[in-house]
């Protein structure tokens, strides 16, 4: 007769390749009484894609909850100071950096209020420079008008080091939250402006001459009339991100709160998605091997 394994040995634990050949040749079953003829397949065991996936996701989500995943290259310099862009810096114009510039691990609304903060401060300096432009054009060190082709006019000079920072306000808001945060918000700019830098003065400066430009009945917008334009829209900050955070402000949610709804449901979809993919892959195979055997 068949061998009956005795009770008190224990079975030796079967490896995932015989699992998964055994899982291959286990015979369809009747969906329901009522449709005898649609057969199904028991849901397979997750494989090496979506398991590795699954593990990814869990140990990014923990690290970054722990502060321990690099963000992406930004245009922040060491100790908070902004890399010259726009071949500007405002390094030098006494903008006290604000407390806990530097601090990671902060939820979306601290840094949304420490954001606001460092542009209602450069803003109140913008205006004191507009209304001394002779001031502007001495401290920003523009060259002085029709000096060449690399001569730019006070209020140019002004705008660019709004432009630069506004980059680098943005770029030190995204240090202080979570690394993935920062990630999706750079493939945001990507999809959205069609560039991983698009925030220069070049293109900033052609955006905004094309909405004045929209704007107006007839006449083309000058350059000054441009750049001073530019100036004041590089304070206003986006009222959809500012509504976002303060829901979560009244929720009064933690970063690490945070960082796990952010990692959720992005994660398990990829791993759905890939578990999927197995199921299909798996399921054919068992088709196909059903088919041999019962022919």
């Amino acid at each position: 007769g068949p061998r009956v394994p005795d009770p008190l040995v224990p079975l030796r634990p079967m490896s995932r390749r015989k699992r998964h050949r055994k899982l291959l040749e286990e015979p369809p079953v009747a969906a329901s009484k009522d449709m005898p003829g649609l057969v199904t397949f028991p849901l397979p065991l997750p494989g090496p894609l979506s398991s590795g996936l699954a593990v990814l996701a869990v140990l990014c989500c923990g690290l970054d909850c722990l502060c321990f995943v690099p963000h992406p290259p930004s245009g922040v310099g060491p100790e908070g100071a902004p890399a010259p862009l726009n071949g500007v810096t405002v390094a030098s114009m006494g903008i006290a950096r604000l407390a806990g510039a530097q601090t990671r691990g902060l939820p979306s609304p601290q840094v949304r209020r420490i954001y606001h903060a460092r542009l209602a401060a450069w803003a109140d300096r913008a205006l004191a420079y507009r209304q001394n432009l002779t001031a502007a054009r001495a401290e920003l060190q523009a060259p002085p008008p029709g000096a060449g082709p690399a001569g730019r006019s006070a209020e140019c000079a002004l705008a660019a080091a709004s432009v630069n920072e506004r980059a680098a306000a943005r770029d030190e808001a995204r240090l202080q939250g979570s690394a993935g945060l920062h990630v999706a918000l750079v493939l945001r700019d990507w999809w959205v402006y069609g560039s991983l830098n698009p925030f220069t003065l070049e293109r900033m400066m052609a955006q905004k001459r094309s909405k004045l430009r929209s704007s107006r009945a007839a006449g083309q917008p000058t350059e000054e009339e441009t750049c001073l334009a530019l100036v004041e829209s590089s304070t206003r900050t986006n009222k959809a991100y500012d509504a976002a955070s303060e829901e979560l402000e009244r929720e009064e949610i933690s970063y690490q709160a945070e960082t796990l709804r952010l990692y959720a449901v992005p994660g398990i979809a990829v791993v759905v998605a890939a578990y999927i993919t197995e199921g299909v892959f798996v399921g054919r195979r068992r088709a196909v091997n059903w088919k041999c055997c019962s022919d």
